[in-house]
Parts: C-alpha cells; sequence; structure tokens
C-alpha cells in the first residue's frame, strides 16, 4: 500500500500515516482492502454520474462521435478518474470535466485543436 509520493508527502506525514495504518491493522483491519473498496465506490460514482451526462451530450454529436466518446469514458477514464475523487459525489466538478474532457476527445477526433483551460477558480 502506498502513502503518496515523495515530493507532496513530507517524511513527519508519512510516519504518522503509517503509524496509524499499523495501528489499524493491529486492531484486525485491512486498510489496504479498505482503500479498494473506497476506489470502487468511487468508480460506481463515475459510472453513475457518466450514465447521466453521457445522454445529454448525445443530442450535441453525430453518432460515430458519440459512440466513440461513450466508449473512451466508460472503459478508459472511468478507472483513472475514480482513483482521483474520494467519496463525495463533487457532482458540478466532475460535470464540469467531463465536459471538458468530451470537448477535448472530440477535438482531437475531429482534427481540430483543443483549448486546454485550468480548471482553477
Amino acid at each position: 500500500m502506498t502513502l503518496g509520493t515523495s515530493p507532496a508527502l513530507t517524511l513527519a506525514s508519512a510516519r504518522k500515516t503509517a503509524a496509524e495504518l499499523h495501528a489499524r491493522v493491529r486492531l484486525g483491519e485491512d486498510p489496504a482492502a479498505a482503500k479498494r473498496e473506497g476506489q470502487r465506490r468511487a468508480a460506481d460514482t463515475v459510472e453513475a454520474t457518466l450514465r447521466v451526462y453521457l445522454p445529454e451530450k448525445k443530442a450535441t454529436l453525430v453518432p460515430r462521435s458519440h459512440v466513440a466518446l461513450e466508449r473512451h469514458l466508460l472503459r478508459y477514464a472511468k478507472a483513472g478518474v475514480a482513483g482521483i475523487y474520494n467519496l463525495a459525489t463533487y457532482e458540478k466538478e466532475k460535470r464540469t470535466a467531463l465536459s471538458m474532457w468530451a470537448d477535448h476527445v472530440m477535438a482531437a477526433i475531429e482534427g481540430r485543436t483543443a483549448i486546454i483551460v485550468a480548471m482553477r477558480a
């Protein structure tokens, strides 16, 4: 089980997290299994959001583009996005991110230049 990347995690923070995880293991818990379960639930949340988003986006796309977008988001993006989100829903943020990603994918499919915009407020 990883605790984080070295630039993002200080030694003191890593030691504290490791001590907390070790205490949980001594109590009979399985922190790695809990992490996997959280990621699985996050993946379910992302998939549910995609199932709402894709029909809305379908009206603005030609059929071939919609199929490509749906295949990409449901098959490839879901697994990667799931690890990013915690158990909160972040519906507004997800919708914004997925819309921007869909526009980027469509630009690549249609051969036009995508405009990448930072998502910071």
